[in-house]
């Protein structure tokens, strides 16, 4: 998601949308041995939320950009 509005000419994402990719990356390196792979299986951790906060701000802070 995040790589595709980077390399987009027709989407760009928000201050919002990068900040909380941003915030969701440290967390997922920051957590387990470097990566909490089972982020979306069990009970929600931190990265879980991280994550859920990042997919759900793609509907309303990533725009079409006019050509």
């Amino acid at each position: 998601m995040h790589a595709r509005v980077l390399a987009s000419h027709n989407q760009t994402g928000s201050p919002k949308f990068y900040k909380l990719f941003n915030d969701f990356i440290k967390l997922f390196v920051g957590s387990g041995n470097g990566c909490d792979v089972g982020y979306l299986v069990g009970n929600p951790t931190e990265v879980t939320n991280a994550y859920r906060a990042f997919v759900h701000c793609i509907e309303t802070e990533v725009t079409e950009v006019a050509q």
